[in-house]
């Protein structure tokens, strides 16, 4: 099956925890990840899906953002690939770059790149959890954009939480450090999206009422 992945790179040292068990993503795999949705696929890939992973990374001037983004993209594989070896699922990664600059123009262009990488009818998996904030609507657009006319299946879109904690007990460094997983399943927001645009009533009451029965 063809599977799509949207996942931004963090410019920060980011470490690795366990999300499974945790939210409402229903994700059962206990090892540990930086990126929630390694921990999704762990549970979700089949040896006979094809998966395109597109990777988002916003280039930095400064030396050690830059580098790190250059480990994080590593990391990413290196994560993917040990939890691929026991299921033997065909990968391929597309990394677009982006200057750290929130004009039109670098947003616009992110857009038109995710898009010219998504294939027809295929099931998109998104994780919104890092990157810089307009990267998140960046990637929705895009989902609803290749629902629409690429007859794609909006799957899955996830979103890790951490509370970062100071503990120099338990690490003995005054450095903050993840503690207190959850990985939560927001597919609904991009639902509840479509959902208003497609609503056409007469007034603010019935408009409301067909939303909260949504929710319900």
């Amino acid at each position: 099956m063809s599977k799509t992945i949207l996942c931004d790179v963090p410019m920060q040292k980011i470490e690795t925890v366990s999300y499974g068990g945790t939210g409402n993503a229903e994700i059962k795999y206990a090892g540990k990840v930086i990126y929630p949705i390694n921990a999704v696929l762990a549970d979700r890939m089949k040896k006979e899906d094809d998966i395109k992973i597109i990777l988002l990374k916003t280039k930095s001037i400064k030396d050690d953002l830059q580098g790190n983004l250059v480990e994080n993209t590593r990391k990413f594989k290196e994560e993917l690939e040990n939890i691929n070896s026991k299921i033997g699922a065909k990968i391929s990664y597309v990394e677009i770059e982006s200057e750290f600059e929130e004009t039109r123009e670098v947003l616009e262009r992110m857009l038109t790149d995710i898009l010219d990488n998504i294939d027809d009818k295929t099931s998109i998996l998104a994780d919104i959890t890092y990157g810089p904030k307009p990267h998140q609507m960046i990637v929705m657009t895009a989902l609803a954009f290749a629902d629409k006319f690429f007859k794609a299946n909006i799957d899955t879109i996830v979103y890790g939480k951490v509370d970062m904690i100071r503990n120099k007990e338990k690490y003995n460094d005054e450095r903050t450090h993840p503690e207190n997983p959850e990985l939560y399943d927001v597919s609904f927001l991009y639902y509840l999206t479509n959902l208003t645009k497609m609503i056409e009533v007469l007034s603010r009451e019935m408009a409301m009422e067909l939303l909260k029965k949504f929710l319900d």
